[in-house]
């Protein structure tokens, strides 16, 4: 698939120690009085771009990090995404920044409108869907806060690096 050629080529151009993925992709993280939430894509796009997640989907990172989450370092933290059936993505981003001390990379190029689109059509017809569900969000604050505990600190890193990528060039 094109789009992910293009992660890829620029991934191995200059962004071996990031976790790059599609803006579309983006999600954050906010702190209230007593705890961090988990916020979706709205939020990112109403503070002007800022996130510290990225979902998996479409997304680029160096192997040595499937290793880290793998690791006896991070055994409690599988087996709390084993019990609740959620947020094995949130724990890699986790691994991701403990590591790298770093937020992720965005990308975002004139076709990503499209496949937005072609992404929430696809989405539609999944009855059971996780994030359909009411309890989506408090589900995934709810890790977002284990992690923190079990990390014993927050190692997400806010970003707003986007990189524009204009993918018909290449065609």
């Amino acid at each position: 698939h094109q789009s992910m050629h293009t992660l890829v080529k620029l991934w191995k151009a200059s962004f071996f120690d990031y976790y790059v993925g599609w803006y579309q992709q983006a999600r954050i993280h906010v702190t209230n009085e007593t705890a961090y939430l988990y916020k979706n894509r709205t939020w990112v796009d109403n503070i002007g771009g800022y996130a510290s997640l990225l979902l998996p989907s479409g997304s680029v990172f160096h192997r040595k990090f499937l290793l880290a989450y793998n690791s006896e370092e991070n055994r409690q933290a599988r087996e709390f995404v084993s019990k609740v059936l959620n947020c094995e993505d949130i724990l890699m981003n986790f691994v991701i920044s403990n590591s790298t001390r770093k937020g992720p990379l965005f990308v975002d190029d004139w076709n990503s409108m499209n496949r937005s689109a072609e992404m929430l059509a696809m989405s539609n017809d999944i009855e059971i869907a996780q994030w359909k569900k009411p309890d989506h969000l408090s589900k995934r604050t709810n890790c977002l806060n284990a992690f923190v505990k079990m990390y014993g600190r927050m190692p997400l890193r806010y970003s707003t690096v986007l990189l524009s990528y204009d993918t018909s060039r290449e065609q």
